[in-house]
């Protein structure tokens, strides 16, 4: 029978190291583990403390029917966009309460991305089990690892850093610590002979991470929840929001056990002087025989990690057609107005608008495919069959991962660092080219991604390091808006947005009227407020008491939510 293990160390430093668990995977399952001691006691994970809860399915089926009493709880619990990397209709935002992309099984994580939330802890894995996986068979076990950066100080303390006039060089927080498992060191047991099905899980917010597993060679079979054929590899690099899913083969014999090794990414953007407490790498451990030592740490000179174009999909979807609706953006820093500092496409910032423009989709009726009534949110619209294709240019000096909602995307060109903008040509397009969910594009350089425009919804395209989010590196795909129209919005959607007097109606400025009249409309980027939890810093009694009253009042409404058969009641 297949099991799956998560082994990890303690955050604290002085916490003993706990033994592993086997779980078969026969039913719908959460696991917990629950020895840990953060430093920290403000954390935001569902459960309260790390590590975050695994939220696990056997089936997509499950999943479905699960998620479908669920949806509502996850998404008023926090006043949050609890956003999965895959569709589910109203947690991202489409319009259908389940949209089609949950039949798609693999290795996917939740989060949220309200205010910062998530590198504070509100985030973890979800695996969807195939019970048609083509690689059925080919393993013994299950291993989950995590990865993700930590930070010693609160996250709204941060953004005030971030968002200072005073930051010239647009430099994001650095961690504090490296995470995998939401602990600072892993492990794992092997059993010579034994073949494991090993997934990573890239939760940082910043940080891109290297893997190599000393003595052992990984083959790739799944990248961000498509099948891929079988690659061989000695290393891979888990940028944030990206997942991995590789087949390792234990060696024929116990007589020592080995290491592996997490390192951060250190390119330019990753890392500024001085770093006097930067952490460059962690080591774990794969244990054959608890009795034998365990192994030092060790260096790698130079890391070759698997390159999306060397992969192919299992499927064999084949490359699109030529565009119907091209989009190129330009990401570039820069200062707003009141010279704080920035992230761009095209030269636009993204400004969260006053209504949430999936409710002005419903709202406006034939007008909801006009771009300008979404007001400054990098608007683009695709209609039902178009071939939709971004090219990103990476203008900055250090690599990004960009991530797409709703759709897993053909990378079809992707450029060396320091190779320029794209210039057009096609010619070198695989026939066959891997899907992802999201693409680390290279220092000054580009990426070239397709997809076809067949699922109704607004889906956020943006820069998958948490700051950059913050700083505004966002643009929203109006997809099929003609099937949005008049689209009501769930009863619980509804009160979550009254309770925090959000208009659900009208274009980005709330009028109903006229949509073309964007009088009112959000044009300069606020600096976030301190979140739904937050209390150092409030600025007065009367604000302090007034986030309380709104926890409550959320509390109030999540507790009126059927919970099914999962355990959502504890999650979210």
């Amino acid at each position: 029978m297949t099991k799956r293990q998560r082994g990890l160390d303690s955050y604290d430093h002085g916490s003993r190291l706990p033994t592993f668990t086997h779980q078969p995977l026969t039913n719908l399952e959460t696991y917990v583990d629950t020895n840990l001691a953060p430093c920290r006691s403000d954390i935001k994970p569902p459960r309260g403390k790390l590590p975050s809860l695994d939220i696990i399915f056997t089936s997509q089926v499950k999943m479905l029917k699960s998620l479908a009493a669920s949806l509502a709880l996850a998404s008023v619990s926090f006043a949050a966009e609890i956003v999965f990397d895959w569709s589910i209709g109203w947690v991202s935002a489409a319009p259908d309460g389940v949209s089609r992309q949950l039949d798609a099984p693999g290795s996917y994580w939740y989060h949220s991305h309200n205010g910062g939330q998530y590198p504070d802890g509100l985030r973890g894995p979800l695996i969807v089990h195939d019970p048609e996986d083509p690689y059925a068979g080919q393993y013994d076990e299950e291993v989950l690892l995590t990865t993700s950066d930590w930070y010693h100080s609160q996250v709204p303390d941060l953004i005030t850093q971030l968002l200072s006039t005073s930051n010239t060089k647009f430099l994001p927080p650095i961690p504090d610590a490296i995470l995998l498992n939401d602990t600072n060191q892993g492990k794992f047991h092997f059993t010579p002979g034994k073949t494991y099905k090993i997934r990573f899980i890239g939760m940082a917010a910043f940080a891109s991470t290297f893997f190599n597993l000393q003595g052992h060679t990984m083959t790739v079979i799944e990248v961000d929840g498509t099948y891929v054929e079988k690659q061989e590899t000695d290393f891979i690099r888990v940028a944030p929001a990206q997942r991995y899913t590789v087949l390792v083969t234990a060696l024929p014999t116990a007589e020592k056990n080995y290491a592996f090794i997490a390192a951060l990414d250190v390119n330019r953007d990753f890392a500024h002087d001085p770093t006097p407490v930067f952490p460059l790498n962690i080591t774990g451990y794969i244990i054959y025989d608890e009795s034998q030592a365990y192994p030092l740490p060790y260096t790698v000179d130079q890391f070759l990690p698997v390159e999306d174009l060397s992969l192919a999909s299992l499927e064999t979807p084949a490359l699109l057609p030529p565009p119907t609706r091209p989009i190129q953006l330009d990401f570039t820093f820069g200062f707003d107005a009141q010279g704080i500092p920035r992230t761009f496409f095209n030269n636009i910032t993204y400004v969260e608008q006053k209504v949430p423009s999936l409710f002005t989709a419903f709202s406006t009726g034939t007008d909801n495919d006009n771009p300008t009534i979404y007001g400054t949110v990098n608007p683009f619209v695709a209609h039902r069959g178009d071939i939709v294709q971004i090219v990103i240019n990476n203008g900055d000096a250090g690599i990004h991962p960009f991530h797409l909602h709703g759709h897993q995307f053909q990378i079809v060109a992707k450029g060396e660092s320091n190779s320029g903008p794209f210039n057009g040509d096609g010619s070198n397009f695989p026939a066959n080219p891997v899907r992802r969910d999201t693409v680390a594009v290279n220092a000054n350089s580009y990426a070239v991604l397709r997809f076809s425009a067949d699922n109704p919804g607004v889906w956020l395209f943006h820069c998958h390091i948490e700051w950059h989010v913050i700083m505004g590196l966002m643009a929203t795909i109006i997809e099929i808006p003609e099937e949005l129209r008049g689209l009501a919005i769930p009863a619980d959607h509804q009160a979550v947005c009254d309770v925090q007097s959000i208009p659900t109606a009208g274009n980005a400025a709330g009028n109903t009227n006229n949509f073309l009249d964007m009088t009112g409309a959000n044009i300069t980027p606020k600096v976030p407020d301190q979140g739904a939890t937050f209390q150092s810093g409030c600025a007065t009694t009367k604000t302090c008491e007034k986030r309380a009253t709104r926890r409550s009042q959320r509390n109030r409404i999540s507790q009126r939510v059927p919970v099914g058969h999962n355990e959502y009641a504890e999650t979210f």
